[in-house]
């Protein structure tokens, strides 16, 4: 009886491991960019000089999002794009905007996640992509409230007694348990990316950037309320400037989540 009770319990210990690697992929996480280097599709070498240009990537269950940002004043690269993706063992697929498609393998070893393999451009050329990227770690939020995929609906601006609405943006946002990250665009070009981690508490969201959208100014002061209303999160935020004038904003997104990715990837 007791040998019979001790293979029980191991059996379940080892379902419980099993599913929580499911749950948590190791490629789950917020990523920087620390090296970049391959080929364009007509065949030369290309790199990323990151101290310049910064990359982030932030991969959920199932979501994958990346931005990138010019660090120096006189660079105005800015791009970024979400979607999708399958994951079969370490094989990783993302699902882009148009024809293209990705076929990537990913290895996780420490801190460090290895990204290696194709775009495959409408036209049949590809790209060559070798990436590695470095955790950003930071610590979790008990309440997960807002945890999740989230499409703009709707957006005001109010400023000196007029409010103005934005019928053109389209944004996707991600918000894991410790960042969060969005790419908002103006037709098909990006109009701003950003990227933080943040605390929640009691209804209270305080972002700390760490790429920032043109509008934010360390010297504003900011205040932001979010809340979680059937598969709705609506945002308003009152931001008061270094002169004195105040300005406030309000978004709600719809929740876009579909089922996590299939499987693990290894770490080998």
């Amino acid at each position: 009886m007791k040998k019979a009770m001790i293979f029980a319990m191991a059996l379940l210990c080892g379902i419980i491991s099993h599913l929580q690697a499911q749950t948590s992929p190791p490629i789950v996480g917020t990523w920087e960019m620390v090296s970049m280097n391959g080929k364009d599709e007509t065949g030369a070498s290309i790199t990323r000089d990151v101290s310049a240009v910064k990359q982030y990537k932030v991969i959920t269950p199932t979501h994958w999002m990346y931005v990138l940002k010019g660090m120096i004043s006189d660079t105005l690269r800015m791009e970024g794009d979400h979607g999708t993706y399958t994951l079969e063992g370490n094989k990783y697929v993302e699902k882009l905007v148009g024809d293209a498609t990705t076929a990537f393998t990913m290895k996780v070893e420490g801190d460090k996640l290895y990204q290696d393999g194709h775009i495959f451009l409408p036209d049949g050329k590809k790209v060559e992509l070798h990436e590695v990227y470095r955790k950003v770690k930071d610590t979790p939020n008990t309440d997960k409230s807002l945890v999740g995929t989230w499409n703009l609906l709707s957006s005001y601006h109010k400023f000196e007694g007029k409010t103005e609405t934005d019928t053109t943006a389209q944004e996707f946002q991600l918000i894991t348990p410790t960042h969060f990250m969005w790419v908002e665009r103006n037709g098909g070009k990006p109009r701003t990316v950003a990227l933080g981690s943040y605390t929640l508490s009691v209804g209270r969201f305080q972002p700390k950037f760490i790429v920032a959208p043109h509008m934010m100014n360390e010297k504003n002061k900011v205040d932001i309320t979010a809340k979680v209303e059937g598969n709705k999160l609506v945002l308003k935020a009152t931001m008061t400037t270094e002169d004195g004038k105040a300005h406030e904003w309000g978004v709600t997104y719809q929740r876009a989540d579909t089922k996590q990715a299939k499987t693990v990837a290894g770490t080998k």
